[in-house]
């Protein structure tokens, strides 16, 4: 419901409230598909998403832009006022209004979702995705469906072939799927019949219960349903302007407001999304592994049968040494009975009859020794495949971040046995914020006095540089060099002091002067409070307080 019509008119009209008279102050992207307005005069920004599966617009009461991976756009928009923001009368259309005629127009149709600017007469000067595309071409206008009668008998009359849903879809196509279900939910009828069994009575409580339904999404009551994992986090699943019957077998999280609601929804899904595609690229190596393993199994096992390999050779030596008299040093080969067959051995003809025999020995010694190699190796095998099977299978039970971590901590030693690198456990185990920075450094941020302590004193290395808020408390911050390409940059170091600064008491300052040294000139003084250093030497960088372009792997 996050892009239904309901929703999109409701921002809208929050937009208009908000801002109307300001001036634009600037429009950047600093997330793949993500567009930011900010106003002169407000903290608050507004986030357009046009990303392929969550097309939505809502208001942020605080985003800070980051200094890199970011990009300004619309640059003749800066400094334009702000009129008002509209939605299209009958499609996911909003546009808005600005005091120097220009428009932006945000559409959201999933994968071709796009804001596109246009000047009078309605050619797009610029625009978000496939600017270059698109500019010079004129911007296509939205046909406007006006909605039927709101007579239930004339809605469904005019459709006799179709289902009452259909029917209803068809003449209201902004109310979305979910409020058209809730509509038959609440008034009791099946959505599925059609319209020329729906009797009287049934068509006045679809009107009654859709009119109802109408009216409070003007007046929404937004709200969040869920599941609690087992390890107490809330899972976010659908998002709703008022509270719905189909989804009353969930939790709730009502909220103030609906950005306040698509914000938790969103972010709760990102999280959600992030755990799962960490699950399912480990799931996928697993799988590989035990792939590789049950395949070598299964060559072992149809491998020619060493036991009876080792049995020839013995029986082939000792018939050579009973029969050495008979044979010459020279012969290539030597033929004898046993029982009723006639055997031929092969011989080399630069030994003695006593050396081919030796030789026929120490053949039987080598199968032997390869026969209780293949053993030990199946046993191996099967073994490492059941509990390959066994990890994969516990993978299945992971519902939250901290069931991830205590996984991989409980069967470390079996995934590095297995490949797993080690740095794909140490990100996942470790108890720190942690981010990735240009250069493809790791940088770990402390969550609290003691854990800033464990961070510093216990998993940083001396070459590792250590950042911290100057004159402000805050999170100790550790970029692990040797975690990227080469040494650090300029720009990953920045990047750094910008998590040090966000996550300090000068959080929300234009600039902050960061402390850079090596973790090598960090002690702490014995008897010192949790979190407190002395440092032996220090640069200062000055950076805008903010997280890097990709999100922290783990915020809890």
């Amino acid at each position: 419901m996050v892009s239904n019509y309901n929703t999109l008119a409701c921002i809208s009209r929050d937009i208009t409230r908000k801002f109307q008279g300001s001036r634009v102050r600037e429009v950047y992207s600093q997330e793949k598909d993500e567009l930011v307005l900010s106003f002169e005069g407000h903290e608050a920004v507004v986030v357009v998403n046009c990303t392929r599966f969550t097309n939505t617009i809502y208001l942020h009461p605080g985003h800070s832009r980051a200094r890199a991976n970011t990009a300004s756009l619309f640059p003749s928009c800066i400094g334009d006022a702000f009129d008002s923001c509209q939605i299209h009368p009958s499609d996911r259309e909003l546009l808005l209004q600005l005091g120097s005629g220009n428009k932006l127009w945000i559409r959201f149709f999933g994968p071709k979702a796009n804001v596109f600017l246009t000047q009078a007469g309605g050619r797009i000067v610029d625009a978000f995705i496939n600017a270059r595309k698109l500019i010079g071409t004129m911007l296509e206008t939205l046909p406007e469906v006006k909605p039927e009668s709101w007579n239930m008998n004339t809605v469904l009359n005019a459709r006799p072939d179709q289902t009452v849903s259909s029917a209803l879809k068809a003449s209201l196509p902004t109310l979305g799927m979910e409020l058209n279900r809730e509509t038959f939910i609440r008034s009791g009828v099946d959505p599925s019949l059609p319209t020329q069994e729906i009797v009287p009575a049934a068509r006045k409580r679809i009107a009654f219960h859709l009119e109802a339904i109408l009216s409070s999404v003007t007046k929404p009551s937004p709200r969040v349903y869920g599941k609690f994992s087992p390890a107490g986090a809330f899972v976010p699943e659908h998002f709703a302007l008022i509270g719905l019957q189909q989804y009353r077998h969930l939790k709730e999280k009502v909220f103030n407001n609906v950005s306040e609601a698509l914000r938790f929804y969103l972010f709760g899904r990102r999280k959600e999304g992030e755990l799962q595609r960490e699950l399912t690229t480990l799931r996928k190596k697993m799988e590989k592994i035990l792939e590789r393993d049950l395949r070598t199994l299964q060559a072992i096992q149809v491998e020619s049968g060493l036991d009876q390999k080792e049995e020839f050779y013995r029986e082939a030596g000792k018939a050579l040494l009973a029969c050495a008299g008979e044979i010459t040093k020279g012969d290539k080969s030597y033929s004898y009975q046993e029982g009723s067959s006639t055997r031929t051995l092969k011989l080399d003809p630069a030994l003695t009859p006593i050396q081919n025999a030796q030789s026929y020995f120490a053949k039987a010694k080598k199968a032997r020794a390869a026969s209780e190699l293949a053993l030990v190796r199946r046993t191996s095998l099967r073994e490492r495949s059941r509990k390959t099977e066994q990890l994969l299978g516990q993978l299945n039970d992971i519902d939250s971040r901290k069931g991830l971590r205590q996984y991989m901590k409980e069967n470390g030693g079996d995934l590095k046995a297995r490949g797993v690198r080690g740095e794909e456990l140490e990100r996942t185990t470790l108890p720190f914020r942690t981010f990735v920075v240009d250069g493809g450094f790791q940088v770990l941020a402390g969550k609290s006095s003691a854990n800033n302590d464990l961070l510093t004193m216990k998993h940083a290395k001396p070459q590792d540089l250590w950042f911290h808020a100057r004159g402000s408390s805050g999170s100790h911050v550790v970029l692990k060099v040797g975690t990227g390409k080469g040494d650090p940059g300029k720009k990953a170091k920045e990047q750094a002091a910008a998590i040090a600064a966000y996550y300090s008491k000068m959080r929300k300052a234009k600039r902050v002067p960061v402390v850079l040294t090596e973790k090598k000139y960090v002690r702490k003084p014995k008897g010192a409070s949790p979190g407190t250093v002395v440092l032996e030497r220090e640069s200062v960088l000055f950076v805008e307080p903010a997280l890097p372009h990709n999100d922290a792997i783990s915020h809890d």
